[in-house]
């Protein structure tokens, strides 16, 4: 379960601290306190104001143990730990925070990072984690990643870690001041500053409040086991009606549906177009769907049907196909996916498309955000074993940027070769960064492989990806 916090609290810090007033050769020329000798390393180490922000004590002496504070952080020395070891962040995170319930392995999302048998850090912030030094600069994760007023937030032991949008990149990742609210507590020699708003100490609460018939239909559909935890509170959406982001969805209000309550259609906007019919498979193992013309893995189906079938996650709107280590399907209001190596009653999941949605929609609405400094492009064929005889073939890419952000907007330059020439079309990348490209071919080597290309560019910026598929004169039976 995510560390959830309450959204109650405007931390103010305005209470000047009482301690006698700093000695001269304490304050700097411009009139605030000056680093101690023995914290100066380790604080340029580490990003120095950037990350710590300015002193706002001397050093002092705390039950044996010097220590400084800093807006952001509280810093001790040990003298008998060894040289290059000595100077550790205090654990304000533990303080404030505590820690949440651990979360099983297998529950991690790809890309994380999971440590301690405990938490994961989220693939959002794995990279500052480890440009930092990961556990030696923050301690370990103490709760999973979760959203505050529109920043990604996750607890760690000494800190807490901060992703805003809002900012220009290279200030985007930092971490809480916490420093001022210790300073603050333990009466050190400075003023804390002005006030704050920071997220509240945490609580186990599984979700925000919701609109009643919002989390009755939560709750009726598989609540945290389908959906995952609620990201925000009840707000308006960009059709005026009603609606709350989950992890793997974005429920609202919905007249036109029998329980008055829908999904956002993710997967379609995902997806961007059904993928054409495809003929109904032989065997017990699938179901077909006639509407799009899709068959359905038996396991996937049962999840479908004991979820709320077609009024949750509507239509299947392409076939499945192999992805990594699972199986993967669209549905027009969610994307399904099945793993062999969870246990049973968890192979199938959603995939976090409620998540993608609003860590875009916060990207997006961020004002004076920096462009992208660089995009990364990956793209993947629909069918790795094509047979031109039984369809199109669907090329998708994704576009995400240096710190892994979907980029929306940006052109899409397919190019796949074939026999008798190249066949080219040009999209644009969607919210969530995908663009695709679907296509017949005419032109193949029956057993061969066919080359395809995909080069994304943004103002000054490009990238492309590579790849092939293999041509089959008859479908596979």
């Amino acid at each position: 379960m995510l560390r959830r916090a309450t959204f109650v609290a405007l931390v103010v810090f305005l209470v000047a601290c009482t301690s006698a007033a700093p000695t001269p050769n304490e304050i700097s020329e411009s009139g605030q306190f000056t680093i101690s000798p023995l914290f100066l390393e380790f604080y340029t180490r580490y990003g120095g104001e950037k990350t710590f922000g300015q002193p706002i004590s001397p050093e002092r002496d705390e039950n044996g143990i010097i220590a400084q504070y800093f807006q952001n952080a509280n810093l001790e020395y040990y003298p008998q730990f060894p040289e290059g070891s000595r100077v550790l962040l205090a654990n304000l995170g533990d303080r404030y925070y505590g820690r949440s319930p651990c979360v099983p392995a297998e529950t991690v999302e790809p890309g994380a990072l999971y440590l301690d048998d405990c938490h994961s850090v989220s693939p959002e912030f794995r990279p500052y984690f480890e440009s930092m030094d990961g556990p030696r600069f923050f301690g370990y994760p103490t709760s999973e990643r979760y959203i505050f007023d529109n920043m990604l937030v996750q607890n760690f032991e000494r800190a807490v870690i901060v992703w805003d949008a809002s900012k220009p990149a290279e200030y985007q990742f930092g971490i809480l001041p916490l420093g001022l609210q210790a300073c603050r507590d333990n009466q050190c020699n400075a003023d804390p500053g002005p006030a704050r708003l920071i997220p509240p100490v945490a609580t186990s609460t599984p979700h925000p409040g919701s609109v009643g018939s919002l989390s009755d239909f939560y709750a009726k559909h598989g609540g945290p086991r389908v959906f995952g935890i609620a990201l925000s509170a009840p707000r308006v959406g960009s059709d005026g009606a009603m609606e709350q982001v989950y992890e793997k969805a974005i429920l609202y209000l919905d007249p036109s549906t029998p329980e008055g309550v829908g999904l956002r259609p993710l997967g379609k906007q995902v997806l961007a177009q059904p993928e054409p019919p495809a003929p109904p498979a032989s065997g017990p193992s699938t179901i077909y769907f006639s509407d799009y013309g899709h068959n359905v893995k038996l396991v996937m189906y049962d999840f479908f049907t004991q979820y709320g079938g077609e009024a949750v996650f509507g239509q299947p709107i392409s076939e499945w196909r192999i992805v990594g280590n699972h199986f993967e399907q669209y549905f027009e209001n969610t994307v399904f996916t099945y793993r062999l190596d969870l246990p049973p009653d968890q192979g199938v999941q959603l995939v976090d498309l409620g998540r993608q949605a609003l860590l875009a929609q916060s990207q997006a609405a961020a004002s004076g955000q920096a462009a992208p400094q660089m995009i990364r492009i990956a793209a993947e064929p629909l069918f790795a074993l094509y047979a031109p005889a039984s369809g199109d073939q669907t090329l998708t890419a994704k576009v995400v940027d240096q710190a892994g952000m979907p980029v929306a907007g940006a052109r899409v330059a397919f190019v796949v070769h074939t026999p008798d020439g190249d066949m080219e079309h040009v999209s644009t990348t969607d919210a969530l960064g995908f663009a695709s490209y679907t296509f017949g071919v005419m032109s193949f080597v029956d057993g061969g492989f066919m080359l395809f290309e995909a080069t994304a560019s943004l103002d000054q910026l490009s990238a492309t990806a590579e790849g092939q598929f293999v041509t089959w004169k008859n479908p596979a039976p």
